[in-house]
């Protein structure tokens, strides 16, 4: 992992519902930021159409969520080599 710091992203995905679920993913962010290029995190709102609580569905939320940062932040686009 010589290279994480420059070279590779973390994505956190919560379900926004949790109790105490903001305190638990800021505290796993600062634990690894320095590790990593970054660290994003992510919280699946509650009744979004079509989404059912759950694995899956975080981490759908958490992909969309990655590639919106991935875009705007670092001028990363999904079909760039």
């Amino acid at each position: 992992f010589d290279h994480a710091t420059t070279r590779m992203g973390v994505v956190l995905a919560f379900e926004q519902r949790e109790e105490g679920v903001c305190q638990k993913a800021q505290d796993l962010q600062a634990k690894f930021a320095q590790k990593f290029r970054f660290v994003l995190l992510s919280f699946h709102p509650p009744d979004l159409p079509n989404h059912v609580p759950g694995k899956s569905s975080n981490e759908c939320w958490a992909f969309q969520q990655l590639c919106s940062e991935l875009e705007q932040t670092y001028r990363i686009h999904r079909h760039d080599p």
